[in-house]
C-alpha cells in the first residue's frame, strides 16, 4: 500500500521519535567517542596525503618542463635515419657471404652450364606471353643467359618467380644475381640491398611480411630493428626469397598470401621468389602479385655433351650416350656435376646410388684436421643424420652453433633435465654472488640467511620456468603477464656487441625517464612513512643509475655485423656479460654512493662498493652470462646423448673440407637439399 500525504505519513512519527531518542544515548557513549576519533583521523591523514600529492604533482610538472627542454628536436617526425655506414657494413658482408657460397655451390665445375628459360607466366595469373626482347638496361650477352637479364625486362619490372626441378640451379642462379647486384648497389647510392633470406625460416604467427624481413635482418646481420623497416619503406632492399617449397604444404599457402598482401599494400618494386616447380603448382595459392615466372629447364643431350667435352675429366660423352637411364638423371646440374665427379664407370640407376657415391668419394679423400682427431665415417654419417633431421623438423635450412634450442632435445624428459640443471646452475651463482656480498656487508644473520634464500629461489625458478608447460595459467593471470614475460628464456638468444652513440643519447633520455617514475615511487613511499630525506636519496640514486644503465645498455646493443666464425655469438655473449658486469658494478656504486651521499654528506665506502660488486655480477649473470649456461648446459646433454661431438665447430668444418657442407662465417649448410634429405632418409 502507497503511503499517500499528509495523512498516511503521521503514522511514522513514533518511529521517528524512537529513533531520535536512540541517537541522542548513543552520542554519549564510549563506541561514538572511539568511532568519531577514527573518523578525525581518516580526514587528518586524507589531509596530509593531499598535500604530499600536491607538491608531487609540483614536481612532476617541473620534471616535464625540463624533460620537453632536453628532448630532442627533430626537424618532421619522421625524419630519416642516417643509414650509410650500416648500409657500407651489409654491402660488404653481403658480397663475401655470395661470393663464399657461390664457391661452395660449384663442386668441380670448371666450365660453366649456361642454362635455359622457359616463359611460365601462367605461375602468377599472367596468360600473355613475355616479351623478352627489350630491356631497360645492356644484357650480359647475346642472349637471356642469367636471371638478372629477365629481371631488368619492362613487363617484369623487378617482380619475378623462378622454378624449376631439384638440383636444376635455382639458388646457384639467385646467388650470381644476388653476387651482381650487390656490385651494382656498391657503386650506385640508390641501388636496393640485395638480401638474400631463406623462407623455410618464415613462421605462421600472424606476424606481417615486414616485421619477419626486419626480424631476420636482425638475427643475421644485426641491423636495427627501425633501420630495417625505414629501409622496406623506402625500398632500398631487393628481397631474395628462397626455398618457398620448404616452408611445407599447408604453411607455403599463407606464405604466399603474406607475401602477395605485402606486395600489394605496399606496391614493393623489387622482389625475387624460388620454389621447386612441383610443389609450386600442387599448392593451392599462387603469386599473383609477381609480374612474371621463369622455369629453369633440364639440360639438353646438347648441353650436357658440350659441358663433358670443354671439361677435363674422364667421364666422355660417348659412356653416358649409351647408359639412357643414366643421361636421364643428370639433367639437372647438380647431378651431372656430381656424376664428373664420382663416375668410374659403374652402373647407376637412381639419384640415391649417385648421392652414396657422392658421399663416399667425400670420405675418400685427404682432408687436413690438423691437431683434431675426426670420427669415424661411422659416427660422422650418424652426427650429419641428426643434423639433417634437425633442420627439417625445425624448418631451418642452415645451423650456427649458438642457434642450437632446447628443443632440439627429443624428448620432454630431456628438457625437463635441461631446465633443472639451467636452474641448479643459475641458483648456486646467484646463492654464492649473495652470500660473498652479504658476508661482506656484515648484517645481521637473518637478512643474510634471508638474502641467501632469495638468490637459490630466484634462480632456480628461472631456470626451470618452461613457457610450454607454466604460460598457460601465467598468462590467465593479468597480474603475472609481466612475469611470464621476465621469465621467459625457452630460447636461447646470444647478445652481441656494438656501440651507437644516437642510441646511448635516446636511451639515456628513456632511462632517465623510467628512472624519474621509480625514484618518485620511492620518495613517495617515504615520505608517507615519516622517512623524506631517505626517500630523497634513494629516488636520486634510482634516477642517476637508471639514466646511466640504460644509455649503455642500449648503446652497446648495435652494429652491423654478420657472423664470421663458428660460435661466435657465444663468444661475443661472454664478452657482453664481462663488458655488463664491469658497468653495473660502477652503476651500483653510484646507487649506494647517493643514497649515502644526500643529505648526510658520509659515504660508507666498504658498503657502497660490495653493493656494486654484487649488482654487477647479478647483471653480467643475467646478461650475457645467461646464454653461455644455457648453451654449455644443451651441449653437454647433446654431447651425452652421442647426438654431436665435443668439439662441434670442428666437427662442421671437417665436414665443409669434405665437402658435404658449406660454410659462411659460422653458419652451415649441406651441400644442397637434396643432400640433407639423402641423410635425413638415412644411408
Amino acid at each position: 500500500m502507497s503511503l499517500g500525504f499528509p495523512g498516511e505519513w503521521l503514522l511514522l512519527l513514533p518511529a521517528i521519535e524512537d529513533l531520535q531518542r536512540w541517537w541522542e544515548q548513543f552520542s554519549q557513549t564510549n563506541d561514538f567517542k572511539v568511532l568519531s576519533a577514527l573518523g578525525t583521523g581518516i580526514l587528518a591523514i586524507a589531509g596530509t596525503m593531499t598535500a604530499k600529492l600536491e607538491v608531487l604533482q609540483k614536481l612532476l610538472e617541473a620534471w616535464t618542463k625540463l624533460t620537453s627542454s632536453l628532448k630532442p628536436v627533430t626537424a618532421t617526425p619522421t625524419a630519416p635515419t642516417d643509414t650509410t655506414e650500416s648500409r657500407k657494413r651489409l654491402l660488404r658482408i653481403l658480397k663475401s657471404e655470395y661470393a663464399r657460397r657461390l664457391q661452395d655451390s660449384q663442386i668441380y665445375q670448371t666450365v660453366p652450364i649456361v642454362l635455359q628459360f622457359q616463359d611460365r607466366r601462367d605461375l602468377v595469373g599472367r596468360s600473355r606471353p613475355i616479351a623478352f626482347g627489350t630491356s631497360v638496361m645492356p644484357t650480359l650477352g647475346n642472349g637471356l643467359e642469367s636471371i638478372a637479364d629477365i629481371y631488368n625486362q619492362i613487363e617484369i619490372d623487378g617482380k619475378l618467380l623462378v622454378v624449376g626441378q631439384p638440383g636444376s640451379g635455382k639458388t646457384t642462379e639467385l646467388l650470381k644475381f644476388a653476387a651482381l647486384m650487390t656490385d651494382k648497389a656498391a657503386s650506385l647510392p640508390d641501388a636496393p640491398i640485395p638480401v638474400l633470406l631463406e623462407l623455410s625460416a618464415w613462421q605462421d604467427d600472424g606476424t606481417s611480411l615486414e616485421s619477419w624481413v626486419a626480424r631476420r635482418l636482425k638475427q643475421l646481420y644485426n641491423i636495427d630493428h627501425p633501420i630495417a623497416l625505414e629501409w622496406l619503406r623506402n625500398e632500398q632492399l631487393l628481397l631474395l626469397f628462397d626455398g618457398l617449397n620448404e616452408v611445407g604444404f599447408g604453411p607455403q599457402a599463407r606464405c604466399i598470401e603474406s607475401l602477395n598482401q605485402f606486395l600489394q599494400t605496399s606496391a614493393y618494386p623489387h622482389c625475387v621468389v624460388c620454389c621447386r616447380l612441383e610443389e609450386y603448382e600442387q599448392g593451392p595459392k599462387k603469386l599473383t602479385e609477381l609480374n612474371g615466372a621463369i622455369y629453369l629447364q633440364p639440360l639438353s643431350d646438347a648441353q650436357i655433351q658440350a659441358y663433358l667435352e670443354t671439361s677435363s675429366h674422364s667421364l666422355r660423352w660417348e659412356a653416358l650416350a649409351a647408359e639412357p637411364r643414366l643421361r636421364d638423371l643428370v639433367r639437372s646440374p647438380l647431378m651431372l656435376m656430381m656424376l664428373v665427379a664420382v663416375y668410374q664407370g659403374r652402373q647407376i640407376y637412381t639419384a640415391s646410388e649417385l648421392l652414396n657415391l657422392y658421399v663416399e668419394h667425400c670420405f675418400a679423400r685427404s682432408v687436413k684436421t690438423l691437431s683434431w682427431q675426426p670420427p669415424g665415417r661411422k659416427q660422422t654419417v650418424a652426427y650429419l643424420t641428426w643434423l639433417a633431421r634437425q633442420l627439417k623438423i625445425h624448418s631451418k635450412s642452415e645451423l650456427m652453433i649458438e642457434r642450437l634450442q632446447p628443443s632440439w632435445l627429443g624428448t620432454k624428459r630431456d628438457r625437463l633435465l635441461y631446465r633443472l640443471l639451467c636452474g641448479l646452475t643459475i641458483a648456486l651463482l646467484c646463492g654464492l654472488i649473495l652470500a660473498i656480498v652479504v658476508a661482506q656487508l656484515q648484517l645481521q644473520p637473518e637478512i643474510q640467511i634471508f638474502g641467501i634464500a632469495l638468490g637459490l629461489t630466484g634462480g632456480m625458478l628461472y631456470g626451470v620456468y618452461s613457457r610450454e608447460d607454466l604460460s598457460d595459467w601465467l598468462q590467465a593471470l593479468p597480474l603475472l603477464r609481466s612475469v611470464a614475460d621476465l621469465l621467459d628464456n625457452e630460447e636461447i638468444e646470444p647478445v652481441r656487441l656494438g656501440w651507437s652513440w644516437q642510441r646511448a643519447k635516446t636511451g639515456l633520455f628513456a632511462g632517465l625517464t623510467m628512472g624519474m617514475i621509480l625514484g618518485a615511487g620511492i620518495l613517495l613511499y617515504d615520505w608517507i612513512m615519516g622517512e623524506f630525506w631517505l626517500g630523497v636519496r634513494w629516488g636520486m640514486a634510482v634516477f642517476l643509475s637508471y639514466g646511466c644503465f640504460i644509455a649503455i645498455v642500449s648503446g652497446l646493443q648495435a652494429g652491423v655485423r654478420g657472423s664470421t666464425e663458428p660460435n661466435q655469438g657465444m663468444w661475443e655473449s661472454l664478452k657482453n656479460a664481462a663488458v655488463v658486469i664491469g658497468l653495473a658494478t660502477m652503476i651500483g656504486f653510484l646507487i649506494a654512493w647517493v643514497a649515502l651521499l644526500i643529505p648526510l654528506g658520509i659515504v660508507n665506502w666498504r658498503f657502497a662498493l660490495w653493493v656494486g660488486i654484487g649488482s654487477g655480477l647479478l647483471s653480467g649473470l643475467f646478461s650475457g652470462g645467461l646464454p653461455c649456461i644455457q648453451h654449455v648446459v644443451l651441449r653437454v646433454l647433446l654431447w651425452r646423448q652421442r647426438e654431436i661431438p665435443w668439439n662441434y665447430a670442428k666437427f662442421l668444418e671437417y665436414c665443409h673440407n669434405l665437402g658435404l657442407l658449406q660454410q659462411v662465417g659460422g653458419r652451415y649448410r649441406f651441400l644442397h637439399e637434396l643432400l640433407r634429405s639423402h641423410f635425413d632418409e638415412g644411408i
